[in-house]
């Protein structure tokens, strides 16, 4: 395994206004987005993308959300043989409001990912020893992720300089993985 990531897999729940509602105030938004996120489920989608072979290692609810994050994961090419699904609690959520300036506020129910223990992670000790980069993050952290893991011909200044330009270009569209580029949608020299 190229990189292993332990760390969290939410549902994102965003909703678009012209700007925050003061406190106890109802208001009509004008866009209403459902992605997947979490640092963790962030940083391996990244780092998948960019052509890693990638593990996650994470605690979904047995509800719609957690089958989702899953399959998500899967159409995405990361494997999933480590994440656990539990009746204890539903899979986390994070409820954004983006207001018209850009700016957001952010309202995170961790759920499942509260319930990762020492003993999950123990058990997939082998799995983590034997993987090149361990980690949790996102756009940037999957890319510099990538890099050590499959480049070691890098210095590290330019890993980070290139994983720098695949975060920025993340940046120029809405969400969270659905922001992160594909390795062919990027200039060839990045992986030169």
């Amino acid at each position: 395994m190229d990189v292993t990531v332990v760390g969290s897999c939410n549902m994102d729940l965003s909703t678009y206004a012209p700007r925050f509602p003061k406190p106890g105030e109802t208001m009509i938004g004008h866009k209403y987005v459902v992605g997947f996120g979490g640092k963790g489920a962030n940083q391996c989608v990244s780092a998948v993308r960019l052509g890693c072979k990638t593990a996650m290692v994470g605690k979904v609810g047995n509800d719609d959300n957690g089958n989702k994050t899953i399959d998500n994961f899967k159409s995405n090419g990361v494997t999933t043989d480590y994440m656990a699904v539990t009746d204890q609690s539903s899979t986390g959520i994070a409820a954004i409001t983006i207001a018209d300036t850009g700016e957001n506020s952010i309202v995170i129910v961790p759920g499942a990912n509260l319930l990762l223990t020492d003993v999950d992670v123990t058990a997939i000790e082998d799995l983590i020893k034997g993987s090149k980069v361990v980690g949790a993050g996102d756009a940037f952290v999957g890319s510099l992720a990538f890099y050590l893991a499959t480049r070691p011909d890098l210095t590290f200044e330019n890993a980070i300089q290139r994983s720098s330009i695949i975060a920025s270009i993340s940046v120029q569209s809405p969400g969270t993985q659905y922001s992160y580029p594909w390795r062919k949608d990027l200039q060839p020299e990045l992986f030169e």
